[in-house]
Order: structure tokens, then sequence, then C-alpha cells
């Protein structure tokens, strides 16, 4: 078959061969190298999170370390254990947890992927767990260094509202009269209302 060089394609004709070769590179199949299937995160037999030490895995060794301790390194890879406390912790930090219920997930199905007989009872009842603790979480609660606030009736908490900034220093309402305001929020309010000629009845500490 002879070539065809450009010299011999007419010029009006440039524009539809150009859009034909286009189109058969487009209609060839690419095939990217095959990539490693293996699970980011497995979880050991004593329930740590191990996490081999890869510049691929820095994402996810960053996600893990917002929610677990550091436990040095275990068969080779980092290794990380969630405890109530370290929840406790990245809850207190605002962190929220549906990128992690998500990331143990995603180790369950790609576990599951690479051998379909493996079993994967470990990772089921770490997450089992984790949604437990998550649900439960918040349900008991201790205030500590936070001052306690009572007002006689609704009509003096109306004319503190309208005098004072107590509403930027409540942290939980327990009753209409009575609520839990910011320790440094209490000592405003006391200076507040000292320069406005009321003095509130102060309790020490009870020993």
């Amino acid at each position: 078959m002879a070539a065809i060089l450009p010299g011999n394609i007419p010029e009006q004709n440039m524009e539809e061969v150009s859009a034909h070769i286009s189109k058969r590179m487009q209609s060839i199949p690419l095939h990217p190298p095959e990539q490693n299937c293996s699970p980011t995160i497995t979880v050991a037999e004593d329930g740590n999170l191990l996490i081999p030490c890869a510049p691929s895995n820095w994402e996810v060794i960053e996600l893990i370390e917002n929610f677990a301790e550091v436990h040095g390194v275990q068969a080779g890879q980092l290794c990380y254990r969630l405890t109530s406390k370290s929840l406790c912790e990245a809850f207190s930090r605002g962190q929220s947890p549906a990128p992690l219920l998500q990331a143990l997930r995603n180790a369950a199905r790609q576990a599951s992927g690479v051998d379909a007989s493996r079993d994967n009872d470990s990772v089921e009842q770490m997450l089992a767990q984790l949604e437990h603790r998550i649900a439960n979480y918040g349900r008991i609660r201790l205030y500590t260094d936070a001052t306690l606030l009572e007002v006689a009736d609704g009509s003096v908490l109306r004319e503190l509202s309208a005098l004072t900034s107590v509403d930027e220093q409540v942290v939980r309402t327990l009753q209409p009269t009575l609520m839990i305001v910011k320790k440094q929020g209490g000592e405003r309010l006391v200076e507040e209302l000292k320069r406005r000629g009321q003095v509130p009845l102060l309790h020490d500490e009870v020993e």
C-alpha cells in the first residue's frame, strides 16, 4: 500500500483526516499497569490497626492518627490502637468519625476482594464496636471548669438577658431557671452585674 504524504492530501481534507485519526486513537483501549489491591488497613488479632508505611498511605495514616494511639511498629507496619480515650479526645477536637468508619469499611471490602475466603470478623467486630462507641458518645456528660447559674424566675432571666451577655455564656440549660455557664463567663456576668449595682449571691466551692 502506498504511503500518503501530508503534501499529497488536499488542504480542504486536512481537518477530516485529523478528526479521523483522533477518533481512531480514542478507540484504542488503554491498559494501565495493575495496581496493588492489598488492603491499606488491616486489623491484627489483638485489635491493632496495621498500615504499611508508604507515601500512598499518608492520607490514611493522617486520618487514623487523628483517632488512634500510636503503638510503634508491628509485623513491619505502622501500628495504631483505637481506645475510648483517643476517640473521646478526637471528638472533643471536633473530628467527625464518618471518614474513619468509611476507611474501615473500605478496608473490609478490599480484604474480601483480595481473598474471598478471608475471615473479616476482626474488621466487622471493630466496626460494630466503633459504631456502638460513637452512638453512646455524649450520653453521659461531666462538666468541669463550669459555673452553675440560678435565677428566681423567668422575668429575672429575661432582664438578665437584656442587660448582660448571659446568652453568650450558657453551655446548657438544665431547667428554665437553672443553667450551666462557662466559668470565665460566670466571672464576666458578676462584673457586669456589679457595674449595674446588682450583686449576685455567690456560692463558693463545696468541699
